[in-house]
């Protein structure tokens, strides 16, 4: 990718050590200087495969409900909800509109989930926030309802916030979908002016929006955002610091600098969960859970997420840690306890294997020596470990390559958009790709996703247990990066992004 003004940057290091609490020079008649972490590859909001797509659409796009760092889930383009375990309503505000001026409606929330229903979008919520089974969707225009229910016996007890967090695109984008890519067509107060892929993409406000978080409206926000592609931390840091940007995301040590600095705001964001998950194919050696369990017992958990979070994550009691709800949940008196030798006298026992560790070396700065750590602990304990650093780590693992342990980051805020990736059939079939075949979780989870509130808590971390228990999965720790505003007040939502309409210039 090209990254402009990188030498600017590093030149303006050795400048003077000003506080950055005084220092808004970036923004000028109301612009702010956005760094994105990667380019986003894709600006359809059902593609947001990439850290820069995660960034960037939440300008463009916004979701039902809306979801608070600290606080309950509340309305957003919603004004209310009822749910059960098979049907949840949504009733729409009734003053919000699209980025052409048309009225958002039920049919534009109807022909989202149509698009994300539909195999051929590969859409990332499709599994995930929305059953793979779909669902069936009635409206009523004059009531501003719209009625999800599920098909045949899928039940979730968190739908109505699975189905919030999924960004909502207006039916004029989807006449041809294939124009998302590079022309957003949403609810966000910003629009896209302009766009360099690989460099820069330059938002402008809408002069018609608000409903924005805590009242905003257009005359509350920057009237331009200009955000430039930078992938590395050290260089986000040397412009947040140099006065240079505005708005960054800073991960790993280069964030001492910036914190020394007293920047206007800034908002540690936990953007990835670290695990290590099996493949339990016929034939590959995690099939058997003995060996599963020796390799869980060889791993220094504390050892590992220590190198993986740098000191400032946390160790992991369960898959969501970020979860609006069950926050409580704590499920690690269930994963068998570090024990490496008793894990070399299970491997010694049978012929040393081979296994083949995948994991994506870009991820974070720390993620290859935390996976030689592993490697090294593994080898301890007798395994002959094969580390495999790979981008396209994804098609290994799903597409059903070679591949035995790998490294998983992904965040759910729920603890049932997990049921539908660790049950079921493998692809292409369904989503199961480490071939998990927990029957104690699937009959747990099939009843917790019959339940709501407490009770659904409880026996999701019922659930987990059994994952644990299993050695399905081996939780490790959370990582963060942190969102750094300059001359910029903000706020981050819960689904670990910036919300734009929460800047203020100072």
């Amino acid at each position: 990718m090209n990254i402009r003004r990188i030498g600017a940057a590093a030149a303006a290091v050795a400048l003077s050590g000003t506080l950055l609490a005084g220092c808004s020079s970036a923004a000028n008649a109301g612009e702010v200087n956005l760094l994105v972490s990667s380019d986003p590859g894709s600006l359809d909001p059902t593609q947001l495969w990439t850290q820069g797509a995660e960034e960037l659409y939440p300008f463009m796009y916004e979701t039902l409900i809306q979801f608070p760092r600290d606080g309950e889930p509340r309305p957003g383009l919603a004004e209310s909800w009822e749910t059960s375990s098979d049907e949840t309503t949504f009733t729409l505000r009734d003053d919000v509109t699209c980025a052409d001026g048309s009225q958002f409606t039920v049919d534009d929330v109807a022909a989202t989930f149509e698009y994300n229903m539909d195999p051929s979008t590969s859409s990332i919520h499709l599994g995930s926030a929305i059953p793979v089974a779909g669902v069936d969707i009635k409206t009523n225009a004059d009531a501003r309802t719209i009625t999800f229910r599920s098909r045949g016996d899928d039940r979730d007890g968190f739908r109505a916030l699975n189905f919030g967090m999924v960004p909502m695109i207006c039916k004029s984008g989807l006449n041809d979908p294939s124009t998302l890519a590079t022309s957003p067509q949403g609810t966000g107060p910003y629009t896209l002016a302009d766009m360099v892929p690989g460099q820069s993409y330059t938002f402008k406000v809408r002069d018609d929006y608000t409903w924005g978080w805590d009242g905003a409206t257009s005359a509350d926000l920057p009237e331009t955002v200009s955000a430039e592609v930078v992938t590395s931390d050290s260089t986000r840091a040397n412009m947040l610091q140099s006065g240079q940007a505005n708005i960054g995301y800073v991960g790993g040590s280069d964030r001492d600098r910036v914190d020394a600095a007293q920047p206007t705001s800034s908002v540690d964001l936990t953007i990835g969960s670290g695990k290590l998950l099996f493949n339990q194919s016929e034939g590959r050696p995690f099939a058997d859970q003995t060996l599963r369990e020796a390799a869980v017992q060889a791993i220094d958990r504390t050892s590992v997420g220590d190198v993986i979070s740098e000191g400032r994550g946390e160790m992991l009691t369960s898959l969501t840690p970020q979860s609006p709800v069950c926050s409580a949940s704590d499920s690690t008196g269930s994963i068998p306890q570090y024990d490496p030798a008793a894990a070399a006298k299970t491997v010694a026992s049978a012929a040393p294997p081979k296994i083949v560790l995948i994991f994506n070396p870009d991820e974070t700065s720390a993620i290859t020596p935390a996976m030689e750590l592993v490697q090294s602990e593994l080898t301890g304990a007798g395994f002959n470990v094969e580390l495999t650093p790979s981008n396209q780590w994804v098609d290994v693992v799903v597409g059903g390559g070679d591949w035995d342990m790998v490294w998983f980051s992904n965040n759910a805020a729920l603890p049932s958009t997990w049921y539908q990736a660790w049950t079921g059939a493998a692809p292409p079939d369904g989503r199961n790709w480490a071939r998990i075949a927990n029957e104690e979780y699937a009959a747990i989870g099939a009843r917790a996703n019959g339940l709501q509130g407490a009770e659904a808590c409880a026996a999701w971390q019922d659930a987990t247990d059994a994952l644990f228990s299993a050695s399905d999965v081996l939780p490790l720790s959370t990582y963060t990066k942190t969102l750094y505003g300059v001359g910029v007040d903000l706020q981050a939502s819960a689904l670990l992004s910036l919300q734009p309409s929460s800047m203020r210039l100072k």
